[in-house]
């Protein structure tokens, strides 16, 4: 017997359906080679490295927007010098590209530059929302990470799931290995059964007031009420 292992189209779209692509504030000239290559309304996302300044992400992101697509721009938060620098970039973002999806992250340095030590302070801020972020991705490390514990990942993921929801916005986990996938686990009152996108496998998420806590392993999960002055110094 011969087995068929060709993937038909309706498989393929269904693979390639939801996938974003990332581009640097070098790589404007690239974007607009590859529109009639990528299907327009694609997510981009617009990096944030430190050998680009606020004018070139701009620019990017406003290439992106341009040549039909979706830019997605990255904020790392320990790169930011001061709120003003975070205020003026969301607000040329706005303006220029139309912004109302972003990716906040800590960043590379060890240490922040300025106030911001983490994605959470960054979400905090206020900032986001008053320039019309909608939806806002955080980082996640589904496989773990070398310099932070478990424990200490997860209550990263729940702080910054919780201020989301309490600002209205909406998330998404990312991560380098797993792309985007929602975050549904430690969301304030959200749900979420087993196995579902986002969770560990097996694990099972149930209502709670947003000072919840999630305490977990890779195949269950049990929640328990914690004071609500009780944060990770993870925030990644």
């Amino acid at each position: 017997m011969v087995l068929d292992t060709r993937v038909g189209e309706s498989e393929t779209n269904r693979l390639l359906a939801d996938y974003s692509v990332e581009m640097t504030a070098k790589d404007i000239k690239a974007v607009s080679e590859v529109a009639g290559l990528v299907p327009a309304g694609t997510l981009v996302n617009v990096t944030f490295l430190g050998n680009e300044d606020t004018d070139m992400r701009l620019a990017a992101a406003s290439a992106a927007r341009q040549a039909g697509f979706v830019p997605v721009p990255h904020i790392a938060a320990r790169r930011l010098t001061d709120r003003r620098e975070l205020d003026d970039f969301l607000a040329g973002l706005a303006a220029d590209a139309a912004v109302n999806r972003v990716v906040v992250v800590g960043g590379d340095p060890s240490e922040p530059l300025g106030p911001f030590p983490g994605a959470l302070e960054v979400i905090e801020s206020g900032l986001l929302e008053a320039h019309g972020v909608q939806h806002v991705s955080i980082g996640g490390y589904p496989e773990g990470h070398p310099d932070i514990s478990e424990p200490m990942l997860w209550r990263a993921l729940e702080d910054k799931s919780v201020a989301l929801a309490e600002r209205g916005l909406g998330g998404s986990r990312s991560s380098p290995s797993s792309g985007s996938t929602p975050t549904r686990c430690c969301a304030g009152s959200a749900r979420c059964g087993a196995g579902a996108s986002g969770c560990p496998s097996g694990s099972a998420c149930r209502a709670r007031p947003a000072c919840g806590d999630c305490s977990r392993t890779r195949s269950a999960s049990a929640c328990r009420p914690r004071p609500a002055s009780s944060r990770s110094t993870a925030s990644r």
